[in-house]
C-alpha cells in the first residue's frame, strides 16, 4: 500500500540531509504550499541543531529522522486511519521500530515526523505567534517522542515542556505553553509496516499533536 509520501504531484528535487551533529535531518516537501512559509527549512534545521548539541543528547548514538511538509488533507487522512479522528491535526510522529533497521546500518533512524501546513498557519495565527516559530516548536515536539519523550502523565508532560522551552529558548523564542496550546492536544496513534516514512519494516506507536 502506497504511503503518504507517495501520494503527492511532482516537486522540485529535495535538498541533501542536514547533518546536525549526531542526528541527520531529512527534510521532505510532501503537499502544500510551504514556500509561502520563506525559510523554513532554515528554520527547522537551526531548532534541530540546537537539540541535537543539547546535552541530554550529546552521547547519542547516530540517528536520523524525516520531516515531512505536508497538508491538512494528507495529515487528515493518517490521523482518521491511525486515531480514528477524521480530521487534521497539527503534527504526527511515526517512531520506527527495530524491524525498520537497516542490517549492519551506521545510522539508526527514529522516524518521521509529519506536518500539516494550514492547521500550522491556523494555530499561529490564533496563538499571534510567528508561524515559523511554531513550526520549530512542532517540529522539535515530534524529534522528541522520536527519542522517546511523551507526556501521558503530568510529570513526563513537565518535562517534556520544559526541554522544548529550554531549546527553543536558544534561538530566543518564548517558551510555546506560555499560551494556550497545551501537550492535552497529542494522541496516540498505531501504525503498520508500509504506511508512511522512508525505511522499510514495521513502526512501533507514535504520537502526534
Amino acid at each position: 500500500m502506497p504511503g503518504p509520501h507517495d501520494q503527492t504531484a511532482a516537486k522540485e528535487p529535495e535538498p541533501e540531509p542536514a547533518i546536525c551533529g549526531w542526528l541527520t535531518l531529512d527534510i521532505v516537501h510532501d503537499a502544500g504550499d510551504w514556500t509561502e512559509l520563506d525559510g523554513v527549512n532554515a528554520a527547522i534545521e537551526s531548532v534541530v541543531r540546537v537539540l541535537a548539541a543539547h546535552a541530554l543528547f550529546t552521547t547519542h548514538a547516530p540517528s536520523g529522522v524525516c520531516i515531512a511538509l505536508s497538508d491538512d488533507s494528507a495529515v487528515g487522512r493518517l490521523n482518521g486511519l491511525y486515531r480514528g479522528t477524521d480530521k487534521p491535526t497539527n503534527v504526527l510522529s511515526f517512531p520506527a521500530g527495530d524491524d525498520a533497521q537497516e542490517p549492519g546500518a551506521e545510522t539508526i533512524f527514529l522516524g518521521d515526523v509529519v506536518l500539516a501546513l494550514e492547521t500550522v498557519l491556523r494555530e499561529a495565527e490564533g496563538l499571534g505567534i510567528a508561524p515559523l516559530h511554531h513550526v520549530q516548536h512542532l517540529a522539535i515536539h515530534g524529534v522528541l517522542h522520536l527519542n522517546g519523550y511523551d507526556h501521558e502523565t503530568d510529570e513526563d508532560a513537565g518535562v517534556m515542556e520544559a526541554l522544548e522551552a529550554s531549546i527553543l529558548a536558544v534561538l530566543g523564542i518564548a517558551s510555546p505553553h506560555s499560551h494556550d496550546m497545551g501537550q492535552e492536544d497529542i494522541d496516540q496513534v498505531d501504525m503498520g509496516p508500509e504506511d508512511i516514512g522512508h525505511q522499510d519494516g514495521a513502526l512501533e506507536p507514535a504520537a502526534g499533536v
